[in-house]
């Protein structure tokens, strides 16, 4: 789109605001203009296995990286030209009383457009709505990263332990590197508490393996059993911890706007 637009004003009929997948699968399904402000954080590993979701928008069933199906549908609702603005987006003025978007882009470019229906599926820069929008939750999902030194014969592994708040699931990926990462949700108070810290989701994470029989490397054999293999300890060094926030909020229908809180 070329910035320079005067006084312009654009046509858009139904038009998605958002940045999660909620939005572009929204998009590319009822062949809606996307107005992306900002981009959820995503795990690299997670993995996505609603194939349902994948059969609607007419994509591979074999699309199993979250991220990367993400990737894919900004990029063809770009290429459709459903995504028209390319640019980093610095605020959204919303009009309702004309139906109308004002939107800043990052070299102080103003583009308007009229819209005929507006779906929001998260408020990040913008202004103007008519109403409130109460926060219901205020989860986040953390992943605490380790090195780790389990044997080789183990190369992508998922465990789950539903009746912990940490390391609810451990997920070990030899490559590229040796890690074991610990996903947990956990409350902004949580967050604050020892008892959520990355030491205990360490001793949780390490808990869980030890009950799955998971080992370290291999260090000879018994003395007396001469055919039985012996293994080192497991050892998870602790690396980094991601906080990716997920506030869902409630869902609102005023006049032709909706703030949509669905999630994928």
């Amino acid at each position: 789109m070329d910035a320079r637009v005067g006084n312009h004003i654009y046509n858009w009929g139904e038009v998605v605001i958002g940045n999660n997948l909620a939005s572009f699968v929204y998009a590319k399904k009822n062949n809606c203009k996307l107005i992306v402000n900002g981009l959820e954080e995503t795990f690299q590993f997670e993995i996505f296995r609603d194939e349902e979701t994948l059969r609607s928008i007419e994509y591979d069933t074999m699309i199993a990286n979250r991220k990367m199906l993400i990737d894919q549908l900004l990029f063809d609702l770009c290429l459709e030209g459903k995504a028209p603005i390319n640019r980093k987006i610095d605020s959204i003025r919303i009009e309702p009383e004309d139906n109308l978007l004002s939107i800043i882009i990052s070299d102080t470019t103003r583009i308007k457009a009229n819209y005929t229906t507006l779906r929001i599926f998260d408020d990040n820069l913008i202004s103007g709505l008519p109403f409130t929008i109460a926060q219901k939750t205020d989860i986040n999902i953390v992943y605490d990263w380790f090195k780790s030194n389990i044997n080789r014969e183990v190369h992508f592994l998922e465990l789950y332990n539903k009746d912990s708040a940490l390391a609810k699931k451990v997920i070990i990926r030899k490559k590229p590197e040796n890690l074991v990462i610990a996903q947990s949700f956990l409350t902004d108070k949580q967050l604050k508490k020892f008892d959520f810290s990355d030491t205990m989701s360490r001793f949780s994470a390490e808990r869980t393996l030890k009950e799955n029989e998971l080992k370290g490397p291999r260090n000879g054999f018994y003395r007396h059993k001469p055919d039985v293999p012996r293994y080192r300890p497991i050892k998870l060094d602790f690396m980094k911890r991601e906080i990716m926030p997920r506030r869902r909020k409630e869902f609102i229908k005023f006049g032709n706007i909706t703030f949509d809180n669905e999630v994928l």
